[in-house]
């Protein structure tokens, strides 16, 4: 084991900052941000391939319109190991992908990790780090993972730009997209709920989960 810290411990200070690990299809997934292929195909294949994933942590009162992090749909992540996490940046890393679908980066501490790097990470979210202005995310590498469910935004249905035109994207066809896989979002007051297609309103709303639920 590289990483200075077990599973247990990462864990514990995902709880007690009242944070997940998100893998939104705005981050380029670990293999680029190709704009050719569909969002839900993206997810399939970071289900399928052992990809390096670009994340963040999203806390209670974070939001996608005030850049704490990308992507109007992605996974909550779960890591297998402690080496799981490879990277880790209170600030944008500025990575980019290579050739064998890892990540290379700019900024940021590679393993060994501490612990106390990853509550900095956390707690210092968002400041300049060496000569990189500060940003409203952090980043996170992350592969040998699980996926624990679905996060969307609210502003459904959602508008991406493939291979030159405008696809539309429901929480319906993210239903039949992952069979079975329970879908999250923040609901008005910030409680992370599951959520179902409704037609008429486009979603109903479900019973609330704790981080401890992800992470017990």
């Amino acid at each position: 084991m590289n990483n200075k810290f077990t599973i247990s411990d990462i864990y514990d200070v995902f709880k007690k900052k009242s944070c997940f690990l998100y893998h939104g299809v705005g981050n380029g997934m670990g293999a680029g941000a190709n704009t050719n292929i569909d969002p839900l195909q993206h997810l399939k294949n970071a289900l399928s391939t052992n990809y390096e994933l670009c994340c963040s942590t999203i806390s209670s009162g974070d939001s996608l319109y005030t850049n704490n992090y990308f992507g109007e749909l992605g996974f909550i992540l779960k890591i297998k190991h402690p080496d799981s996490i490879t990277y880790i940046c209170p600030n944008d890393a500025g990575s980019s992908k290579t050739a064998n679908n890892r990540r290379h980066t700019t900024y940021g501490i590679s393993q060994p990790i501490g612990l106390s790097d990853v509550e900095d990470s956390i707690t210092n979210r968002g400041i300049s780090y060496l000569n990189l202005p500060g940003t409203a995310w952090n980043e996170w590498g992350v592969q040998s993972y699980d996926v624990f469910g679905l996060f969307i935004d609210t502003g459904l249905p959602f508008s991406f730009f493939i291979n030159n035109q405008i696809v539309t994207i429901g929480l319906n066809n993210i239903e039949n997209a992952f069979p079975g896989m329970n879908i999250y979002a923040r609901d008005h007051v910030g409680d992370l709920r599951q959520v179902f297609y409704c037609p008429k309103n486009h979603i109903s709303w479900g019973s609330s989960i704790t981080i401890s639920n992800i992470y017990p």
